[in-house]
């Protein structure tokens, strides 16, 4: 699955979203690599981390009554790793105010949220999509923004051939 394709294929699936919240929604997808993988849990699982994105940055926006929108940017790159195969992180980046302090060890656990109509489900989904594909999930606040980092092994040539359709 090239990550170009599949963060085209999210941009059309939040856009819409992301217009209705008033939200400026970036996505940089420059042919970053290739995974091996379920196209429809991977997307899925982008997709659940920039709808949440989506949501934290209007609410922000709305709490401080900013007059600029919230934003969300993702975008993928290559980590290189010496005589390993290289690692593709897919990030997520908010404007919002990131999951409370006192969930941030817990986040990825089923039935943990700090929304007040969540259920917990989505970011232990999000984290068993990475697992069953070789990857990890994280997050971290820089600067005042929350980050989202899905990193997935990148696939080889020769397993992407060998791959049936």
């Amino acid at each position: 699955i090239p990550l170009d394709v599949l963060l085209d294929e999210v941009r059309e699936l939040v856009d819409p979203r992301a217009s209705h919240a008033g939200v400026r929604l970036t996505v940089s997808s420059s042919g970053a690599g290739v995974v091996s993988g379920r196209r429809e849990s991977l997307r899925a699982a982008v997709a659940n981390l920039a709808l949440n994105a989506i949501e934290a940055a209007c609410e922000a926006a709305a709490e401080r009554e900013a007059a600029l929108p919230g934003s969300v940017q993702i975008w993928a790159e290559r980590q290189e790793r010496a005589g390993s195969p290289s690692l593709l992180s897919i990030m997520v980046e908010d404007s919002g105010s990131g999951p409370p302090t006192d969930l941030s060890v817990r986040v990825f656990d089923p039935f943990v949220t700090g929304k007040p109509e969540g259920i917990g489900i989505g970011l232990a989904l999000v984290k068993m999509v990475a697992e069953e594909h070789g990857g990890s999930i994280a997050f971290e606040r820089r600067q005042g923004r929350t980050r989202f980092t899905l990193t997935l092994p990148e696939a080889s040539l020769a397993a992407v051939e060998e791959t049936p359709s």
